[in-house]
């Protein structure tokens, strides 16, 4: 497991992501969030987010978030080619094209939020527990942040997925299991 303990000016990811930048604005695709995300979205109690302020790090192209129908919704994404095709597909909500773990982005936005989605994220970054933490000025004690991410356990499939070009080249990841998570959101 990688978890920095500091944060350089620029980290393995956004080096990463800056040399990818051609690849990910040549494979956009105005779809809908995958189909894991969208039967999330319409479980009973897990998001609940209809009529209420969201926020989600890591929005792609914004259409979770649209699916959503938040009262006020931001999205924020690295890629500002995903972030153009959100403001396009979705003009009623707000994106914002930044790094999720710059505190000076995280302040920038117009919190708080009923409900804060990190999905299929947390593995990309630098420091979870640092961008986790930069989040509490967005929260009310009623605030539900929602983190998901993949079993690594399907790392075969999805890179065979990749190499057939039926799902975007993805960053290497963190391996984090549940523990971890629960260890750094505490």
């Amino acid at each position: 497991m990688y978890l920095a303990a500091g944060r350089s000016e620029i980290g393995p990811r956004a080096i990463a992501v800056a040399l990818r930048g051609d690849v990910v604005g040549s494979l956009l695709e105005a779809a809908p969030a995958g189909p894991a995300l969208a039967e999330l979205a319409r479980l009973p109690g897990v998001l609940q987010a209809e009529g209420a302020r969201v926020l989600e790090l890591g929005c792609g192209t914004g259409e979770l978030l649209a699916d959503l129908k938040p009262s006020f919704g931001v999205g924020v994404d690295f890629s500002e080619p995903m972030i153009a095709e959100a403001k396009k597909a979705h003009p009623d909500l707000t994106f914002v094209s930044g790094d999720i773990e710059d505190e000076a982005v995280i302040r920038s936005l117009p919190g708080p939020f009923d409900v804060i989605l990190v999905l299929d994220t947390l593995g990309s970054l630098d420091d979870c527990q640092r961008m986790l933490t930069l989040l509490h000025p967005l929260c009310t004690r009623e605030t539900r942040v929602v983190l998901g991410f993949f079993s690594h356990l399907w790392q075969p499939a999805l890179k065979l997925a990749e190499a057939a070009h039926l799902r975007m080249p993805q960053l290497p990841q963190n391996v984090l299991s549940p523990a971890d998570i629960q260890a750094i959101a505490a």
